[in-house]
């Protein structure tokens, strides 16, 4: 009798199967999103464009425009909070970062009116200038520590020197 129990539950799991996979795959092309990130840089954004229409004709495009001001001084103290510098320096720091950026994009506008050449100014490259100072900021810290190391077994070695004498 188990036996014939599990054959009819099977049956009737596969009725139900079939009864609603119609409508499972209705359901998912309703609800099917996707999401499509291109960066418009250089020409493979133009390329993609021409061989597939139905990105223009068919999406929805969002493009995403520069952060204000204050959304590039939170990001710039968020990333730089780690730096290993005087607080009023650091502030200092996280405050230069937007300018930089905000002049970098203003340039970068004027050369486009200029000389007809785009150059994107996107919040990678913010992220990008605040990872490459960091680096820069190390590797000076090191020299200067290296040199300091230096300096002071340099001293050392002539007070022991005019000890001697």
């Amino acid at each position: 009798m188990d036996q014939k129990h599990v054959e009819i539950t099977s049956h009737h799991l596969l009725h139900l199967h079939l009864i609603s996979l119609p409508h499972s795959i209705a359901r998912a092309k309703n609800n099917l999103h996707v999401v499509l990130a291109f960066s418009p840089i250089g020409d493979a954004f133009r390329e993609r464009l021409r061989k597939f229409p139905a990105l223009v004709n068919c999406c929805t495009i969002n493009w995403f425009f520069s952060w204000p001001a204050d959304a590039l001084y939170a990001v710039g103290k968020r990333f730089l909070h780690q730096v290993k510098v005087d607080e009023f320096v650091l502030n200092e720091i996280i405050a230069a970062c937007p300018h930089i950026h905000s002049s970098v994009r203003k340039t970068g506008d004027k050369f486009r009116r200029d000389m007809g050449r785009i150059n994107y100014v996107t919040p990678t490259s913010y992220l990008e200038l605040i990872k490459t100072f960091t680096k820069q900021l190390d590797k000076c810290a090191t020299a200067v520590e290296t040199s300091k190391s230096r300096y002071d077994t340099g001293l050392e070695k002539l007070n022991f020197a005019g000890a001697w004498q």
